[in-house]
């Protein structure tokens, strides 16, 4: 596995969220920090504290076939010197043509380290006040 320079905390999370969009294992793995404690909890799930069960997680949603989208809305950025907290709602439309969908909060928390910016924690959990619904319908202009 090639590593990535993440430069900033933004290009981290975004290559996060385009390696759960691709269901891309390696670039998932690029994103995280093998060198620190990390931690991950999927919504509803328990807290996972090991990078090689972590990503044995995101395996297993991988494969498990749903194409999901990702917005991102409310982003709240909290940024120091080494390390950045982002919470947010991610709005993900699923389904055969995305025509659902749900929302979750996330915090997801970076460290910079040597090699860039990298993921030390993702913690999502089902929206109390998100319910899952068609995908508001986008006009197309010819």
């Amino acid at each position: 596995m090639s590593d990535v320079r993440y430069e900033t905390p933004e290009a981290a999370e975004a290559a996060f969220y385009d390696a759960f969009e691709r269901r891309d294992l390696d670039a998932m793995a690029r994103i995280w920090d093998h060198e620190a404690e990390v931690s991950c909890i999927h919504p509803g799930g328990p807290r996972l504290d090991d990078i090689d069960v972590i990503l044995e997680s995101w395996r297993a949603i991988f494969e498990g076939g749903q194409r999901l989208r990702f917005e991102r809305v409310g982003v709240a950025p909290t940024t120091g010197t080494d390390v950045a907290v982002h919470c947010l709602h991610e709005v993900i439309r699923f389904g055969e043509r995305f025509e659902q969908q749900g929302t979750v909060v996330a915090t997801n928390v970076y460290r910079r380290t040597e090699r860039g910016w990298k993921m030390v924690i993702h913690h999502a959990s089902p929206d109390p006040e998100g319910v899952v619904r068609p995908a508001p319908t986008r006009e197309t202009v010819h």
